[in-house]
């Protein structure tokens, strides 16, 4: 929603769509045709996988929500030409609400075209013990604990990984990078608690990477990383 009025302005979030399952009987989207849908953890982070062919014959607005409000995805609403197909994949993501832990859930997908609500249920898992980093965080606001950075973010070729163990670690041991299938594509050792590194990404093949802060034998931070 966005209204202008007197030189005001006034943006809304997104739009939770929640209708109840037993009670409001909705179309449920059969020109849609789903393959391989799949909702996945990447290292702490979530994600769609799943291939959206539209067979309506006509273009259409399609959005995803969560049924109980446990964070957004992204993207949260596309279009899809006649007989188009939308492919989500390692760069789609859904992003937990702070506070949320999850549980059972529906991904919401309805279109205003036609209209219609599909829901699709899932289950999300507690997050572990490490923690995702809000790519705007400003590690001054958390001292004393542990902090990891990411800029710029996205990068072509040099980022620099800011990185702070604070009192809630002991000793700050390596930065990993892994690629959104789980493979490790660099490691580099620390040798002090809190540093700057600067971090060489020109021969990275475009995509999106996790960048993981090990420290006391484990991992306790994460960030996403986009490499253009």
């Amino acid at each position: 929603l966005f209204i202008e009025q007197d030189g005001c302005d006034y943006s809304s979030g997104i739009a939770y769509i929640t209708p109840d399952k037993v009670e409001c009987e909705v179309d449920g989207c059969g020109g849609l045709v789903f393959e391989n849908f799949q909702f996945l953890e990447y290292f702490g982070l979530y994600g769609l996988s799943v291939n959206i062919r539209n067979n309506y014959g006509i273009p259409v607005t399609v959005t995803i929500s969560s049924l109980n409000g446990y964070g957004t995805y992204e993207p949260a609403s596309f279009n899809i030409p006649p007989s188009g197909l939308f492919a989500f994949n390692v760069n789609s993501f859904f992003t937990p609400h702070p506070g949320s832990y999850g549980g059972d859930d529906f991904v919401v997908i309805s279109i205003a075209e036609i209209p219609c609500i599909k829901l699709i249920p899932i289950s999300i898992a507690i997050p572990s013990s490490a923690k995702m980093m809000a790519e705007d965080t400003f590690v001054e606001e958390y001292a004393d604990v542990a902090s990891l950075k990411v800029t710029p973010n996205p990068a072509s070729e040099l980022v620099a990984v800011s990185y702070d163990v604070g009192t809630e670690y002991h000793k700050a041991e390596s930065i990993r990078i892994f690629t959104m299938t789980g493979t490790m594509a660099a490691e580099i050792d620390l040798k002090a608690n809190k540093g700057d590194l600067p971090l060489n990404i020109s021969n990275f093949p475009a995509g999106t990477y996790i960048i993981a802060l090990q420290a006391d034998g484990r991992t306790v931070l994460h960030q996403k990383l986009i490499k253009k």
